[in-house]
């Protein structure tokens, strides 16, 4: 072996596996369906906002200027509808990919 040739004893590392495309293109269609969605049921519970008392429009959120008076009040139910169906989707996958697909055990571990 020569004086200056690197050598080392370390474990090789295992590769990841790739991801497959269909993945990519569901990923796609949520971050599409998912605001749509969102906005859908945000018309429906402003539209029928008598049926739900608890649930209260502030007068400081009505703008009289635009068209739709009530375009805040959309953009805020959008918004937050959107964030609880991506936290419900990815928990859902989180929970899922952890019982299908357990962490394996490295070299390492005990």
């Amino acid at each position: 072996m020569p004086k200056h040739t690197v050598f080392s004893r370390g474990i090789p590392k295992i590769p990841k596996p790739a991801i497959h495309p269909a993945w990519r293109g569901i990923g796609c269609i949520f971050m599409v369906l998912i605001p749509a969605l969102s906005l859908l049921a945000s018309n429906v519970i402003i539209n029928n906002i008598e049926l739900i008392p608890w649930l209260i429009i502030p007068s400081d959120m009505i703008v009289t200027r635009y068209s739709d008076p009530l375009i805040l009040v959309r953009i805020l139910y959008t918004t937050l509808i959107s964030l609880v169906l991506f936290f419900l989707t990815s928990l859902i996958t989180f929970i899922l990919n952890s019982i299908v697909n357990p962490k394996q055990k490295g070299p390492y571990d005990i």
